[in-house]
């Protein structure tokens, strides 16, 4: 799926950059590439909801389920990858597993609105292994960042050593996530 070289070498820190990197780089160019609208269906609408689901559902359990032969089913879903509605598919791990014990927001605020230095920050610190996510936002703060660490102490190794510390960045505060929930389904919105 990705159109980029070496992608898995290096210490486990840069696999996972050259990963992110590379997922971004892949995710920007499928967007760029799909200009024409494209058509899709209620059977197209069946077979992502149960993709997204289970990313690996068979192509057969998902032909059963919308009434249609497998080859159908299988050109469907190449179809749908092949115009970028299907990005990608993820694996849900166990964050006890990876050393993850905390999870937080950090809510930042930015002296500078100038869009290459946000847009910089904002893939510099996607490229951190604990950053699990950042956001472009409105309101009192600028940018929301989803963060894992092992501990409280490294977390505020996180913030003061690559967030903090740098002088467009006013303010930053912290949240603790105790518990989330989240919608891995995307429906579509009439």
């Amino acid at each position: 799926m990705f159109r980029h070289k070496n992608i898995f070498c290096g210490s486990t820190a840069n696999h996972w950059s050259n990963v992110k990197l590379s997922f971004i780089m892949f995710k920007s160019e499928r967007l760029r590439n799909m200009g024409a609208k494209v058509s899709i269906d209620r059977t197209d609408y069946a077979i992502m909801a149960l993709l997204q689901e289970n990313a690996w559902i068979s192509n057969k359990e998902i032909a059963g389920s919308v009434n249609l032969s497998i080859s159908a089913t299988a050109g469907r879903v190449k179809r749908l990858k092949d115009d970028g509605i299907l990005q990608s598919a993820h694996s849900v791990v166990d964050g006890r597993v990876m050393g993850v014990r905390l999870e937080a927001l950090f809510l930042i605020q930015l002296d500078k609105h100038d869009q290459d230095i946000v847009g910089e920050f904002m893939q510099e610190a996607l490229m951190l292994p604990e950053v699990r996510s950042i956001y472009l936002i409105t309101g009192p703060y600028d940018i929301v960042a989803n963060v894992v660490a092992r501990d409280t102490d490294h977390l505020k190794t996180l913030a003061f050593k690559h967030f903090t510390n740098r002088s467009y960045i006013t303010r930053i505060e912290t949240s603790i996530v105790y518990n989330s929930l989240i919608s891995r389904v995307l429906n579509p919105l009439t």
